[in-house]
């Protein structure tokens, strides 16, 4: 930002105006919490960040950024949010600008439900250890 500065005995002086705002590095605020849902539903895990300049947060399923689609959604409101629809893992939630790095995750676990007959499905396999 430069700003023109008129003093009536000198003429036009240019100014730079100096950004006053303290750099911060990203701070996690709102964390993500553990999450259980029935197999099927969606999850939301939210996430607030601070930091000066404002971070970039994105979102990582083991490693991988993870993308819109119909699995994903991604929203920002002032509060990051992500929308998983039957996707049982741990997610975490990085926040990045120029003076440093925050990332904290959470864990989405799906609850599966059983037929009316009480019988697990064909492809899950089910241990006694009593």
């Amino acid at each position: 930002l430069k700003l023109n500065l008129l003093m009536a005995h000198e003429g036009a002086l240019p100014a730079v105006a100096v950004d006053q705002k303290e750099k911060q590095k990203p701070e996690i605020v709102l964390v993500p919490e553990p999450a259980r849902v029935l197999e099927g539903e969606t999850a939301r895990f939210r996430c607030r960040v601070t930091g000066y300049p404002l971070p970039k947060v994105n979102w990582y399923l083991n490693g991988q950024l993870i993308r819109k689609s119909k699995r994903f959604r991604l929203r920002y409101d002032g509060i990051y949010y992500l929308d998983i629809v039957d996707y049982a893992a741990v997610y975490t939630c990085e926040a990045k600008n120029d003076y440093g790095v925050a990332t904290t995750s959470a864990s989405l676990s799906s609850i599966i439900v059983l037929n009316e007959h009480n019988e697990v499905p064909g492809d899950i396999q089910c241990h006694d250890f009593s």
